[in-house]
């Protein structure tokens, strides 16, 4: 499997995404790929979404997320607003394609 890189464009890992005022109760990184990267994941069959001419991919848990960084390490610190997150997006495609296994 590729692995994909883009910027996020939401990122709920501290805390759980609110929306509308409400806590969805869920974990969130919503990120923006390129052309190239975008085109892999669609290739796999990976759904995405058209936000103001940019495709955008969302994952999403009900548990906590461990952000690490391009080290393996724990990333301390406020995520940034663009955050390269090859890894993040390897470890939601292996969740997805494990769970598109057993279905």
């Amino acid at each position: 499997m590729a692995v994909v890189s883009g910027k996020a464009a939401f990122a709920h890992l501290d805390s759980t995404e609110v929306y509308n005022g409400q806590d969805t109760g869920r974990y969130t990184l919503t990120v923006t790929l390129d052309d190239d990267n975008a085109q892999i994941l669609s290739e796999q069959g990976v759904k995405l979404k058209d936000y103001n001419g940019d495709k955008q991919r969302k994952f999403a848990s009900k548990f906590n997320v461990k952000v690490i960084d391009a080290n393996d390490q724990a990333f301390v610190g406020n995520i940034p607003e663009v955050l390269w997150c090859a890894l993040a997006i390897r470890q939601a495609l292996r969740t997805l394609y494990t769970a598109r296994l057993h279905t």
